[in-house]
């Protein structure tokens, strides 16, 4: 039996240590997905969307971080990085991710808008999309979108506010266009500003080789056994010197907002409560 050179255990060490790490980051990726998945299901964004945002921010990343100096990396490193075809790594690298998501098909619930607007047996005698009965809803799923459930593309519409039940019964559309509820345009902006904002500051800390120093401050404090009924007691007890905090950062930082200085990005400091259900994630 041949013995294995400390070259050769040393070299199946950091393959086991680089298998741990890549599964330990999927299981991170399957944590932080649940509630964005969440929030994108709920404001209207199917898999099909987020998975060529998804595409598009992988070639951006690739393009910047794996390059060589000052220049960009190519199609081909590209494409080794991320795992897409060269042809795909080309379309993102010279399409905007706004460009690429006009390429996609729509959602259900667009296509059946898109049919009652501007097909005859859905129309009135001035052209407009008129009210549909359940039997007639039923057959405009069936034409615009065969493999979607009627009752679901229903409640979509009504839930989003696309769409409103009469009196009767008959279900008509409010919009031309499918659009996630619009009143939520600020809050949504934030949440995209703030889970960027985080996940940076915790790559930043995670980069390998990082030095204490070079951290941004990031810091939580949590308990797992903490009784349900003592959590408002806990959020109100902190509530207010959190407040105080960010009031102090916001006086600072406000000295300079009258004017900004060229080549400035965006500095700040943010805090969270959070609170979730007292039970593991389950595994890959």
């Amino acid at each position: 039996m041949r013995n294995c050179s400390r070259q050769e255990n040393s070299s199946r060490g950091m393959a086991t240590m680089g298998s741990a790490i890549h599964e330990a980051v999927l299981q991170a990726c399957r944590n932080f997905m649940i509630p964005i998945a969440r929030f994108l299901l709920r404001n209207g964004v199917t898999f099909k969307e987020f998975a060529e945002v998804s595409k598009w921010a992988f070639v951006q990343v690739a393009a910047e971080d794996y390059g060589a100096g000052e220049r960009k990396a190519s199609v081909s490193r590209i494409s080794v990085a991320t795992g897409l075809s060269r042809k795909e790594a080309t379309r993102c690298l010279g399409s905007t991710c706004n460009q690429l998501l006009d390429q996609l098909d729509w959602s259900a619930a667009a296509r059946v808008l898109q049919a009652w607007h501007t097909r005859g047996a859905y129309l009135d005698s001035e052209r407009m999309a008129r009210p549909l009965a359940e039997s007639e809803f039923r057959s405009l799923v069936l034409t615009a979108t065969p493999q979607s459930s009627a009752v679901a593309v229903r409640d979509e519409l009504v839930r989003s506010g696309n769409a409103v039940v009469g009196e009767d019964g008959s279900l008509l559309p409010t919009s031309r266009f499918f659009v996630p509820d619009p009143r939520d345009l600020r809050t949504i902006e934030y949440v995209g500003l703030a889970l960027h904002n985080l996940a940076s500051t915790l790559n930043r800390n995670a980069l390998p080789g990082s030095e204490e120093k070079a951290r941004f401050f990031e810091r939580s404090s949590f308990s797992r056994s903490l009784p349900n009924v003592l959590v408002e007691q806990f959020m109100r007890k902190f509530s207010g010197s959190a407040n105080e905090l960010l009031k102090s950062a916001d006086d600072w930082l406000g000295a300079f907002e009258d004017e900004p200085t060229p080549g400035s990005g965006i500095t700040g400091v943010g805090i969270y409560f959070f609170s979730q259900p007292h039970e593991p994630p389950a595994p890959l």
